[in-house]
């Protein structure tokens, strides 16, 4: 791995958070249980701004599905796995969706007191001037940075240990390194199996209805996961050519009239589904 993965990937950190803008109201929560002489039914959570706090959250749904769609998991704490051919346009990407988030942040810390009283009209008597920090406190509410880290090398491990201590150390990074490689091999399975899944779950049914974008957005897949393939896994390569060879000519609408051809494809995705399966690759299983 070090010679080949250690050059080619690196781990990206994305660190987005933000204030809700909303809080549970514990009174009108009870007064909700004893109106319909009712117990823990629910819980009143109150929207306590609208506007650019909404498009705050849009932006951050945004950047976080493109991260997901075009890199992999590594670990348990949101770090993931980078194909370096990939940087430049990911980091490009950032920085937009970043110079967004601190436009939007700029315009909401300007107009903050004047949107709490629109808000406090909007609310009536559930307004609550405590439920919303103060301006200098609402600077600390949001956040959005990304940063990069080499991946873990076993023989760049240099520690003033004795050796044995040392060479145990080396020992489970290479370890860990492997574990968290399959997890990320596994990952783009799933993302296969997932898709098939759904376009044979769509057309296995004649009377069901689908979308052009059923087959587009698994021609657009195949080719981020293509990219995504930074441990040469021949399979996965081999299962991915054999779907763009399915799809390539294949036209939505003739999928829709002529059955024929519906339930050969259908039979085809069926086979890819229990193919995939046989790999043993595949870390997940649908209902």
């Amino acid at each position: 791995m070090e010679s080949n993965l250690g050059r080619e990937c690196i781990i990206l950190r994305l660190t987005i958070s933000q204030w809700g803008a909303r809080k549970q109201d514990k009174k009108v929560t009870k007064e909700v249980d004893e109106k319909h002489k009712a117990k823990n039914a629910g819980i009143y959570t109150k929207r306590l701004m609208q506007g650019k706090i909404d498009e705050i959250r849009t932006l951050a749904n945004e950047a976080r599905r493109y991260i997901y769609q075009n890199t992999l998991p590594w670990g348990d704490n949101g770090d993931r796995l980078l194909n370096i051919s990939k940087y430049a346009e990911i980091q490009s990407t950032l920085q937009d969706y970043q110079s967004k988030w601190n436009d939007l942040i700029n315009v909401i810390a300007a107009d903050y007191e004047l949107q709490i009283e629109k808000e406090k009209i909007r609310l009536g008597k559930l307004f609550n001037k405590s439920d919303y920090p103060s301006k200098e406190q609402l600077w600390g509410k949001f956040d959005f940075r990304f940063s990069y880290f080499p991946l873990p090398q076993p023989n760049h491990f240099v520690v003033a240990l004795v050796d044995n201590e040392v060479a145990k150390i080396k020992e489970q990074i290479e370890t860990e390194n492997k574990r968290l490689l399959a997890e990320a091999n596994g990952a783009i399975w799933n993302k296969i199996y997932e898709a098939i899944y759904h376009v044979a779950e769509r057309l296995g049914d004649v009377n069901n209805i689908f979308r052009d974008s059923l087959i587009d957005n698994l021609k657009i897949l195949c080719k981020q996961l293509k990219e995504l393939n930074v441990m040469k896994d021949q399979k996965l390569d081999e299962m991915l050519d054999r779907i763009e060879n399915l799809i390539a000519n294949l036209i939505p609408e003739d999928l829709r009239i002529n059955r024929r051809l519906r339930k050969e494809t259908f039979n085809e995705v069926s086979s890819i589904l229990e193919d995939i399966d046989k790999t043993g690759k595949r870390k997940i299983h649908l209902e």
